[in-house]
């Protein structure tokens, strides 16, 4: 939670929100350049302007995601040739600017990482011996100290994650409960132990203790994210959305590798083919009654259908079949939501765009090859119960 004090944000505890300075949007190279590196610092030895250095840059990596783990095995490589003598160690020193570049290479959006790259460019080439190697290690370590007292240590905005997180409370929980009817045959792939002979290529997702198809929660909320993603305008050159302030990134949670990283408001349960076998009760709570629940013991396979689809060579004429394994139309599926609104939240809001993606899906298809056909769907509500706290 936040309050407002004489224009300034506060958090809850009453610490203020500290705004964003200018230097946290400078690029490497300009706080390189800002902060100018001093040769004599390798050559000759630290003086009373390095600590200033090592903390400008310092703490310009670790608001920009350095982590010891990041540069660990660097690190440790560097404290090893420190203990041995230099002339000895030569090889290994040289090689330690090409791991600085593959680090960076498994992580090229990382500016902390850069700027450490540009400050290791830098110092290397002026290294030559055991003295210019332990000024060296010096200016890497001073630098580090400063990383790691902002927060590089146990990364910055994991820190600032969890201070904003100990502050917010539950407010409530909203229960969705309804059921998912297919309009056309379903398939969302799944694993097959055995081989059948002349059975499909391409078989659909069983619970395996029941064998019975379900509806993955994670098959559902993806595609109700990116059809909010995609209608709102808030894709992420072809990622997930990892701004907060968006819709779905609201609703559905941004990546815990961001700098702001946002938790998911929304729950989405397995759905469960519904069968003959569940009880009329139990139908009932997701508003399904036994007669409208289709009888599967003419299917191909247990629940599901067998379809042969023929890809036919633009060149030779050559048809190449090629069988999908379904859950066929009519068979429905019992369905749960679970909404958690935080004090402060627009509760509104994340309903209303909850009620769009759902929306959106009934023009739309779940699963694979809905060009083709497949994945029709047909989401109703049944209840809506508020769960205050």
């Amino acid at each position: 939670m936040e309050k407002q004090f004489n224009g300034k944000k506060h958090f809850k505890d009453g610490n203020a929100k500290k705004p964003k300075s200018k230097t946290d949007f400078e690029e490497p190279n300009d706080v390189l350049n800002r902060n100018s590196f001093d040769t004599n610092w390798i050559i000759e030895g630290a003086d009373a302007k390095l600590p200033d250095f090592a903390e400008a840059l310092g703490e310009y990596m670790a608001k920009n995601r350095l982590t010891n783990s990041k540069i660990r095995s660097i690190y440790g490589e560097i404290k090893r040739i420190q203990m041995g003598k230099f002339e000895q160690e030569k090889a290994s020193f040289f090689l330690l600017r090409p791991k600085v570049a593959y680090a960076l290479g498994r992580d090229d959006k990382n500016r902390g990482l850069q700027l450490f790259k540009l400050i290791f460019d830098k110092a290397c080439p002026l290294v030559n011996d055991q003295k210019t190697y332990q000024n060296f290690c010096n200016l890497i370590e001073a630098i580090l100290a400063y990383n790691n007292a902002n927060g590089g240590k146990d990364n910055y905005h994991n820190k600032i994650k969890r201070r904003i997180m100990s502050t917010i409370k539950l407010k409530s929980k909203i229960v969705y409960t309804g059921s998912i009817i297919l309009k056309t045959g379903l398939h969302i792939g799944g694993t097959n132990a055995a081989l059948n002979i002349g059975g499909p290529d391409n078989f659909v997702v069983r619970n395996p203790l029941t064998n019975i198809p379900y509806i993955p929660g994670s098959s559902l909320k993806g595609k109700l994210r990116s059809l909010v993603e995609i209608a709102n305008g808030e894709s992420n050159g072809g990622k997930p959305s990892n701004n907060p302030e968006s819709k779905a990134g609201a609703l559905f949670g941004t990546s815990s590798d961001s700098k702001s990283g946002h938790a998911s408001r929304l729950i989405v349960r397995d759905a469960v083919m519904a069968t003959l076998e569940d009880t009329e009760e139990e139908l009932n709570l997701y508003g399904l009654h036994c007669s409208d629940i289709p009888d599967f013991s003419n299917t191909d396979l247990p629940y599901t259908e067998s379809k042969t689809e023929v890809n036919i060579d633009r060149i030779t004429a050559n048809a190449q079949p090629r069988t999908f394994e379904r859950v066929p139309a009519g068979a429905q599926f019992k369905l749960q939501m679970v909404l958690n609104i935080f004090e402060g939240e627009n509760e509104g809001s994340l309903k209303a765009t909850r009620e769009q993606g759902i929306k959106l899906l009934h023009d739309d298809y779940l699963g694979g090859s809905g060009s083709r056909g497949y994945g029709q769907v047909e989401i109703k509500i049944l209840k809506e119960d508020k769960r205050e706290y």
